[in-house]
């Protein structure tokens, strides 16, 4: 059984994740579109049969609206609070995507920075990507088509905060599912959530201080 998770009184801030990047690519701008929020309610559904990925345009959306910092309070490359489009546990936006099989990026692995709206590059190795790609297709019976959003959980920078956080980890991951559905259904692309860890296959899987907690995938 889960345990309530309690606020932590000596918590003073934590020192902000750096990433090591290969490269970085900003995102592009994208077009916004306006539809009434209850029409969006009563057509939300889950979307297979993808036939095609998504391109860095197409993404752009889909990250501003859910992961995009918006206001952020600082000092010294120490983290104390940051406010997303989406709420996040104690304001510390402890969920990220890693995005994988990007249109004309298929063999490349990207975290999105909510800093600046970028994609930073990282080196996870082929087999990572691979292992990846071989589950989410298997399980949708896509055949590889599908852009896929790794959601990976920063628990030293939650557990910073909170004692008993687990809670608060899979509570912020379903608001950003049902975010990036209502969004994917907003722009017309396929969506479907996956709350696999991938425990099995990446047993070894170590990533600064980060765990996996479930994926999506999207395309046309």
């Amino acid at each position: 059984m889960l345990k309530s998770p309690i606020p932590k009184k000596t918590y003073r801030g934590i020192k902000k994740t750096k990433f090591k990047m290969l490269n970085k690519i900003y995102l592009p701008f994208f077009e916004k579109k306006d539809k009434c929020f209850i029409e969006l309610l009563e057509k939300r559904s889950s979307k297979r049969g993808i036939t095609d990925n998504l391109s860095l345009v197409e993404i752009s959306p889909l990250l501003w609206f859910t992961f995009k910092i918006r206001n952020i309070i600082e000092k010294n490359d120490i983290l104390f609070w940051q406010k997303q489009y989406i709420p996040t546990s104690g304001g510390l936006g402890s969920i990220s995507p890693l995005i994988i099989n990007i249109k004309n990026y298929e063999n490349n692995i990207f975290i999105y920075s909510g800093e600046d709206h970028s994609l930073i590059e990282i080196d996870l190795g082929e087999k990572f990507i691979n292992i990846i790609k071989e589950v989410v297709f298997n399980m949708f019976e896509e055949r590889n088509n599908g852009t896929i959003f790794i959601y990976i959980a920063d628990i030293v920078k939650i557990n910073k905060k909170y004692k008993n956080s687990e809670s608060l980890i899979w509570r912020d991951v379903g608001v950003v599912n049902l975010n990036i559905n209502l969004l994917s259904d907003l722009y017309e692309y396929k969506s479907c959530a996956l709350g696999y860890t991938f425990d099995n296959e990446l047993e070894n899987f170590k990533y600064n201080n980060f765990s996996i907690f479930g994926a999506q995938i999207l395309g046309h």
